[in-house]
């Protein structure tokens, strides 16, 4: 199921074994700015667990650690705690310490407390956020195309977390075109992070050591860099300024979004298949017996990211058909590639765009400006892919 949450995202799949055995997963719980929807599709969600007295969350999927993508993780996990329900596995994209940095610059609230602040402080703070919401681990997937920038420097063990019963919540890293599902279920979850290129990692660090001498690398450092205007216009600046220097189009967009967590969820046994419901009020639910692609905010629109983002499905043999393909980055024209849908073929291709307050069928306003229109024309224009539009104002553009 797709839930209408308008500018976000959030996902959930159940899948019922021959075994009598269940896999839930989800992928994102964020909206911005509108968080209504999505507390009413939380509600739905648990609701549907406890009625097929389902007891556990498998895994949960953050494709990117952004507020509309991440801030109603902790309300997910209180509902879910008050229901009786545990979470076993996070997931989510790890990142170098500059990668980090990128995402801070592109929050709204980056005070202490806040869920997606918190996520990017560092990777003992990501542990410790997991051990207190509930989570028995933590999967980070680490990119390792195009000579990505996290491996500049060896990565350093992360170490476990403790919860508050004392028990050890550990840490797991897995490359890209990794299938994480562990479960008895036939059910294959595979993901892909693109690590930000050495080149693009090199460039902004130099340009910054000319600016500052506070370093990214270092949680205190991040700290600072954006405690202040001063000190982000600073990073601001060498961000537009690697971007001039390596030819990458809206370089505060496309390289915070680079490393964006995509996943390929399907049936490894003709006995299962997504069984989600047909579209409801609170969401879109499609049966087939297709796999879904989740996509993130990639920047898909980038050659140089596309072909990186083709490369490690081609490792991991992924290809079309599918059921459903989530449009990047909401919809917008930043993350369209029509190869995707052409490598896919989907049958329906979903857009998780917002609507603002004061929105008519003949005065649209796009929530942050993300107009989807193009895309869906484009994609209307292989004939195939039926379009499904889950904004938060039940108007279709």
């Amino acid at each position: 199921m797709q839930y209408r949450v308008g500018h976000g995202g959030f996902h959930s799949t159940v899948v019922h074994n021959d075994s009598g055995g269940t896999l839930t997963y989800i992928y994102d719980v964020g909206a911005y700015p509108d968080v209504g929807l999505l507390g009413g599709a939380i509600d739905a969600f648990v609701s549907e667990l406890q009625s097929a007295s389902i007891r556990i969350v498998d895994y949960i999927f953050i494709s990117h650690i952004d507020e509309d993508h991440v801030n109603r993780l902790p309300k997910l996990i209180a509902k879910l705690r008050n229901a009786g329900i545990t979470v076993t596995t996070l997931v989510l994209p790890w990142l170098s310490g500059v990668s980090k940095l990128f995402a801070l610059m592109g929050l709204k609230d980056r005070s202490t407390g806040a869920i997606a602040a918190e996520l990017l402080q560092s990777d003992d703070s990501v542990m410790q956020v997991a051990a207190d919401l509930g989570f028995s681990g933590v999967t980070f997937v680490r990119g390792d195309v195009e000579g990505a920038s996290d491996d500049v420097d060896a990565l350093a063990p992360i170490q476990s977390a403790f919860d508050e019963h004392g028990n050890e919540v550990p840490a797991t890293v897995v490359p890209s075109g990794y299938d994480v599902n562990q479960s008895a279920t036939p059910w294959r979850l595979t993901v892909s992070q693109l690590g930000l290129p050495a080149d693009i990692y090199a460039e902004f660090s130099s340009i910054l050591r000319g600016k500052t001498t506070l370093d990214p690398e270092k949680e205190a450092g991040r700290r600072k860099l954006v405690a202040t205007k001063a000190e982000r216009a600073k990073v601001a600046a060498a961000m537009r300024e690697t971007g001039e220097a390596l030819d990458i189009p809206r370089a505060h967009v496309t390289i915070t979004n680079w490393s964006s967590l995509s996943l390929f969820s399907t049936s490894t046994s003709a006995a299962n298949r997504h069984p989600v419901p047909q579209a409801t009020g609170v969401g879109f639910g499609h049966t087939c017996e297709d796999p879904w692609v989740h996509t993130g905010d990639l920047p898909l629109d980038v050659d140089r990211v596309w072909r990186a983002f083709e490369a490690v499905w081609d490792g991991a043999q992924v290809v079309g058909p599918v059921c459903a393909v989530m449009a990047p980055h909401h919809g917008s024209q930043h993350g369209h590639n029509i190869e995707l849908y052409q490598r896919f073929d989907p049958t329906v291709t979903i857009f998780t765009f917002g609507l603002n307050a004061g929105t008519t069928r003949t005065d649209i306003k796009w929530s942050k400006l993300l107009n989807p229109r193009p895309v869906m024309k484009s994609v209307r224009g292989l004939g195939a892919s039926k379009l499904r539009l889950l904004n938060n104002r039940s108007i279709a553009p």
